[in-house]
Order: structure tokens, then sequence, then C-alpha cells
């Protein structure tokens, strides 16, 4: 429920009974589920709950706890800066301009090494940034005015010198190499690759050369030819499950001593596969041209 609706309702409730408090009231809407006139018939015949009847009925509406504001429990980088309106009610508007600043160049700008000197003050703290090195310059001890750069220029990595990595492995040289078998890189293997294409190259060729036709034979002998394709059709048809087809052309018997069952069944193939053959109404069209008088009669 809004709270439009919910002060709607308590002044409604109020209207009908100004004798009691906005705290009581709300109470009674809190218990039966804001239900308006459930909580005035409860009222009037006086069937409110124990804890109802405890309360102070001119007992006054709490007042509403205020929310922190957001500006108190914010996290920002520049919190408390000398810009911060938030925190501060004068800033300093000298500081503050649009664009690019009156009377600089931008030659000044770049030449303004002020960010790195603060960088080295701050890498200074921790002991990292040597700048100069002072040395002696006569044989007393006594030390000069030069100064000269660092020349510690090593790259040598001693960070784990003292740690001794790998010092006190239990590993053994053997049993490093036996983990897994030696291979050879790849960058190394053309090589190899090019003698075994070659290997097999001569290999298919001597086959070829076992299966390949005699050279010396100008022509081989056809009746031997026929032969073999016909045994290649045969293991072909063998291993497909082929099945010949019945003769097509049976001769009857003589007349008068019927047929038999192979030819009524030829004569049956032959009517129903009659469409095959090149003799599509074949009379129709001759009697067609006929009459048109392209075939002399």
């Amino acid at each position: 429920m809004s709270s439009g609706e919910l002060e709607s309702l308590l002044s409604h409730i109020r209207d009908l009974l100004p004798d009691l408090g906005e705290g009581f009231v709300m109470s009674c809407l809190e218990t039966y589920g804001y239900d308006g006139e459930k909580v005035i018939n409860n009222i009037l015949e006086d069937r409110l709950t124990p804890e109802l009847r405890k309360l102070d009925r001119n007992m006054p509406r709490p007042v509403k706890e205020t929310p922190p504001p957001v500006l108190s429990s914010r996290s920002n980088a520049f919190d408390d800066d000398e810009f911060d309106v938030f925190s501060r009610d004068k800033v300093d508007m000298s500081r503050v301009w649009r664009g690019r600043r009156q009377g600089e160049s931008v030659r000044e700008m770049l030449n303004d090494k002020q960010h790195i000197n603060d960088q080295r003050d701050r890498y200074r703290s921790y002991q990292t940034v040597v700048d100069e090195v002072p040395v002696v310059t006569d044989q007393s001890g006594n030390q000069g005015n030069a100064y000269l750069l660092d020349d510690y220029d090593d790259e040598y990595d001693d960070t784990y010198d003292i740690n001794q990595v790998g010092a006190n492995d239990l590993d053994e040289d053997d049993e490093l190499l036996n983990r897994r078998p030696f291979t050879i890189p790849q960058v190394l293997r053309t090589g190899r690759r090019e003698k075994e294409e070659d290997e097999g190259e001569e290999e298919r060729e001597e086959e070829e050369k076992e299966s390949a036709v005699k050279r010396d034979q100008f022509v081989q002998d056809p009746a031997v030819l026929r032969e073999r394709a016909e045994a290649r059709r045969a293991a072909m048809q063998n291993r497909r499950g082929f099945r010949a087809p019945p003769a097509s052309n049976v001769v009857g018997g003589t007349k008068g001593r019927g047929q038999t069952q192979e030819t009524l069944l030829d004569r049956r193939r032959k009517e129903a596969n009659k469409g095959r053959g090149a003799n599509h109404s074949r009379r129709t069209m001759a009697d067609r041209k006929r009459n048109k008088g392209m075939i002399p009669i």
C-alpha cells in the first residue's frame, strides 16, 4: 500500500472515530491487514485482539525516522579536496578555468617536469631510485664533488640465488629423462617426413610395377580379357545377391497340345512391359500419316 492510500484510509477512520490516536489506528491497520471496514467493526464491537487492548487508544503516531543523507555515506576519490562543494561552502574560483589557461604556452607546459619530481620523491622513500653515486677523486680517500651515474648493468638474474631453487631436488637425471619419451621437435621433423614420403612412393611404384601389364606384350589376348571381365562381373553379382532374370523368348509348344506355365508367364511379362519398347501407338500414328497423304497408299 502506498503512502497516499495509507493516509487516506487513516483520515477516513479518524473521521468516524476522532477520539482515537493515529498511532493506535496504525497498529490496528497493521494487525488486520489494512482492512478499514474490519478495523472499524472490531473497534465498535470491542472485539480487538489482546495485544491491541493493551495499547493506549490516544497513542500518537510515531515519528518517522529520516534516512541518513546519501552524501554522508558516499565514497569518492575526490572527497574533501579543494573543489569538493559537498564538504565545503567556499571554493577558490581562481583555480578553476575553462579551456586553456590564459598566459600559458604549450612549450612551458611540456617543459614542466614537476610531476616527475613528485614521483621521484615518492619512489625514493622505497629506496628504489638511484640517480647519482658519489665517487672518490683523489688518492687520500677524500670524497670529491664529482658524481657519476650508476653504471650497474648486469643481465644475470640473481633473484633466486639465495633460495637455491632446484638444488635439493630428489629427482635424478635418469628419472627426469624417462618420465616421457623423447620426441623430435616439429622444426626438425621436415627431413624425416620427406624421407618417409620418398619410401612410401617407392613402395607404391614397386606395387604398380608388379601389377602392371608386361611391356613386351603389345596387345593382350581378347579371350583372356573377356574371361577376367566375366569373373569380375560374377564376383560382384554374388556379393550383391544378384538374380538373373528369366528368359524372355520362350518357345511355346505345338498347336493343340497346350502351353506350359513358363510360356504363360512370359506372355504376361511381355504384356505388362509392352511400353518399354519403341512401339508406342505405332499403328495409330501410321494411320494418321496415311490419312494426311504422307505415305502413299
